[in-house]
């Protein structure tokens, strides 16, 4: 039987059962390392998806005759199993799935503060790489477009292995940069920054025009000004809801391309449709995000440095509620 096997953001394989008992026990694998074969619905952590135990002190093979062993990156064709969209959105739609937004933001809460050195310190490398990216001479607004997707991606995907308890290190903050699924990260951001743009520059220009009407009204009838206000709150409210719309439409896209091996547009269809499910709860947990930022810039702009962690942590959590694998009968 041939196994494949993850080692952080890379796949190896295909392995016979005792190659990959000779890497159990030289360490370069361990019980927790996810796996897969010809026939498996998804990866699994080794310890469940061998078809029979293997014993506890991981014995070395024979040293007989020792074979050296040289990882090679599985091809496309190798690397993952066909993903199922259907069964993604059925399974986050289905019964026993949703979104408690409190409940969320407390885990969130609890997930950071249960190690801040390093969830700060990711989150800060993050931000600041995001920040720093705009800054390269020339081409910075370039670079920032390409490298907000996997940076992003990296920081939702630090936040999951450390809910489903997997090791984590400082150099997560940039890990989708090795991932197979890098060139679909930076075409899911791009796709949904030119779309945005392309829905917000109309509604942008109705609503500088309708300013400048607003004010053109009230000068020339003060009598005029209570309606023109009025109008001038509606357009901002109507502008507002369709960021706010195209910012939860997409929410999902990125991780669920790096954790679940998606390509951009079949991610963010299911995105969208997830969204579309969930809403309410999706806009309540956005605008209680919204408030935690703020107050993370009240703080001196210091606190967004615990702010943000807290709610992609929060983002995080509530991505696995929703498409987690059921557990194992």
């Amino acid at each position: 039987m041939t196994w494949h096997y993850a080692i952080g953001a890379e796949q190896f394989g295909p392995v016979e059962d005792a190659e990959l008992d000779r890497l159990l026990a030289s360490g370069t694998i361990t019980p927790e390392t996810l796996i897969w074969r010809q026939g498996m619905p998804a990866w699994r952590p080794l310890r469940e998806a061998r078809p029979a135990p293997v014993a506890a002190t991981w014995p070395a093979a024979p040293a007989a005759e020792p074979r050296v062993f040289t990882p090679v990156v599985a091809t496309a064709e190798q690397r993952l199993p066909p993903v199922d969209v259907e069964a993604l959105f059925q399974r986050a739609a289905g019964p026993g799935r949703g979104i408690a937004i409190v409940d969320s933001l407390k885990r969130g809460w609890e997930l950071v503060f249960a190690d801040p050195a390093s969830s700060i310190g990711v989150s800060a490398l993050v931000i600041l790489a995001m920040i720093g990216a705009g800054f390269v001479p020339c081409v910075g607004s370039i670079v920032q477009l390409i490298a907000t997707g996997p940076l992003v991606a990296s920081w939702y995907q630090y936040f999951l292995k450390r809910i489903r308890g997997q090791h984590t290190e400082w150099g997560d903050a940039i890990a989708a940069f090795s991932s197979p699924m890098l060139s679909q990260l930076i075409i899911e951001h791009i796709v949904t920054t030119v779309i945005t743009l392309v829905v917000m520059i109309p509604v942008g220009v109705v609503f500088f025009v309708s300013i400048l009407g607003a004010v053109a009204t009230m000068a020339a009838d003060e009598r005029m000004a209570p309606l023109a206000v009025i109008g001038f709150a509606g357009l901002f409210l109507v502008t507002f809801a369709v960021m706010i719309y195209l910012t939860i439409a997409w929410m999902f896209a990125l991780p669920l391309i790096l954790d679940k091996h998606l390509d951009f547009w079949p991610a963010m269809k299911l995105s969208w449709r997830v969204a579309n499910r969930y809403f309410f709860p999706l806009l309540g947990l956005l605008l209680l995000c919204g408030l935690i930022y703020l107050a993370g810039i009240l703080a001196l702009c210091v606190g967004l440095f615990v702010a943000l962690p807290i709610c992609v942590a929060a983002l995080a959590y509530t991505y696995e509620d929703l498409f987690a694998e059921p557990p194992a009968a």
